[in-house]
């Protein structure tokens, strides 16, 4: 009981985090002033280590990749640096089945 309880308090909590990533990473991506180096924001770290097996952080990496991926799909016609702002894997993993319009310098 008291692990299940834990395991909700961990995904309200990664919840907020991902809001807030997910806010930060579209105002790197469309945000005034772009800055088009290289400067991927890395999502894995919101799940840290409140999920302590490899068990418990398959479902917040799902839930994770499915929260981006539907912020993706929803801005995949607005041309952005996706390239050089979403997170690597995350970036191949969405290209494969899906396309971004990218701007580029």
């Amino acid at each position: 009981m008291f692990l299940e309880n834990n395991m909700v308090d961990n995904f309200s909590a990664l919840e907020k985090s991902l809001d807030e990533f997910i806010s930060k990473l579209d105002a790197n991506l469309f945000g005034i002033g772009i800055d088009y180096k290289e400067d991927r924001l890395d999502p894995f770290v919101l799940i840290g280590k409140q999920f302590s097996t490899e068990e418990e952080t398959k479902k917040p990496i799902r839930f994770l990749k499915n929260r981006i991926f539907n912020y993706l799909k929803s801005k995949q016609n607005c041309p952005a640096p996706y390239y050089y702002k979403v997170n690597g894997l995350l970036y191949n993993e969405f290209k494969k089945s899906n396309y971004l319009v990218e701007s580029f310098l």
